[in-house]
């Protein structure tokens, strides 16, 4: 009758194995699970300087239009040092519209310390026919600079269809 209960060593040996088996389980689901957790941390690491990079495209790509639309306003001014060149400019606008021409005052006012700009005044004494006074007006208007005519004053001379008079107009200089 005392068959069917196991021996001593068979109890032994199976509960041995039983509680060998859950530490060989928990030993290794806490190991898939820190190698889980490096997966992952490397995963989020690498998308992260994935967002990076093309974050910094995306601002180099957008500084890249910025700074061709810096060098246009920057062309606006007048530079330092190019004071020469710019009244130069005028006596070749005067010139190829084939109008006499006299720069009678050169202004430059300095504004306040926080402006990043000065103004240079110009009054030019012009005369010649209505088509080539109109013809270098334009064409000061749409120099590289800033030109804003402040005021013209243009009155018929002599013969029909010739004019004089003064144009006073403001370019924008660099501080």
């Amino acid at each position: 009758m005392n068959s069917w209960i196991p021996k001593n060593i068979i109890v032994k040996l199976t509960v041995g194995m039983v509680v060998l088996s859950v530490l060989l389980y928990l030993t290794s689901l806490f190991f898939v699970t820190r190698q889980t957790k490096k997966v992952e941390n490397l995963y989020v690491d690498m998308k992260s300087k994935s967002f990076e990079s093309e974050k910094i495209q995306a601002i180099k790509s957008t500084l890249g239009s910025y700074n061709s639309n810096l060098q246009i306003l920057r062309d606006f001014f007048v530079k330092k040092g190019d004071e020469v060149k710019f009244i130069e400019e005028i006596e070749r606008v005067a010139k190829d519209a084939d109008v006499k021409f006299e720069i009678s005052a050169i202004n430059v006012k300095s504004g306040d310390e926080q402006s990043l700009n000065d103004d240079i005044d110009v009054r030019m004494e012009i005369e010649g026919p209505w088509n080539d006074v109109i013809k270098t007006i334009d064409n000061l208007e749409r120099l590289p600079f800033g030109v804003l005519v402040d005021n013209l004053n243009i009155n018929t001379v002599g013969g029909e269809g010739y004019w004089s008079g003064s144009i006073s107009f403001r370019v924008f200089k660099e501080k």
